[in-house]
């Protein structure tokens, strides 16, 4: 289950603004 929340927090930066997603662009969008 825990691989499935990383997937999906870089999948959606932007419904969850965390540090890892402004660290690595959005490169999928």
């Amino acid at each position: 289950m825990e691989t499935v929340i990383e997937d999906n927090n870089n999948n959606l930066p932007i419904m969850r603004p965390s540090p890892s997603g402004l660290a690595r662009p959005p490169a999928l969008l």
